[in-house]
């Protein structure tokens, strides 16, 4: 079994993770895609609906048709903004202060305790481990992870080896 860990959760750590998701990860990419058909569907019926409506010359309703595609990415951006702040202000509102961690690993699997939950994952359901510049993300499911900070560790040493022990963990496990 690998030491206890203990380590505090930040706001940053969920804003780094959200930033991670949606844009270095297929899901995310997946997500900002579907959010941008739906905005690009809205903007597109609306300004066609006004087209068609005031019948107007083909080369303005082509001129419409990307205004509206722009308008659709500007909206997907900002959704993808705000489901990030939606996620760092609930981090804020369960605690003022930074939340407390507990993680034990061993070869089986590992558990995450804090004061507001107890949680045990087992390696063969860990769809995929990923790293980010100040967090290890242990995915236990397509849209969560257990976030671990770097900082956590006392040394580059102590990180790498915890990251190996983890992998060599889950492959043993699939």
């Amino acid at each position: 079994m690998l030491s206890q860990l203990v380590f505090n959760m930040k706001e940053a750590h969920i804003v780094e993770f959200n930033k991670h998701f949606y844009f270095k990860t297929a899901i995310g990419r997946k997500l900002l895609f579907r959010s941008f058909i739906y905005y690009s569907g809205l903007m597109l019926f609306i300004f066609l609906i006004r087209s068609f409506s005031l019948h107007q010359k083909p080369l303005l309703t082509v001129i419409m048709v990307s205004i509206a595609l722009v308008f659709a990415a500007i909206g997907t951006i900002l959704t993808t903004l705000i489901q990030i702040k939606r996620a760092s202000k609930a981090i804020q509102a369960t605690s003022t202060e930074d939340l407390q961690v507990v993680l034990d690993v061993d070869n089986n699997g590992y558990t995450a305790k804090s004061t507001n939950f107890t949680r045990t994952y087992h390696w063969k359901n860990v769809p995929h481990i990923d790293e980010t510049k100040n967090l290890i993300l242990i995915y236990t499911a397509p849209l969560k992870a257990t976030m671990i900070p770097k900082s956590a560790f006392q040394n580059k040493t102590e990180l790498e080896d915890f990251i190996q022990a983890c992998r060599n963990y889950w492959q043993l496990a699939r």
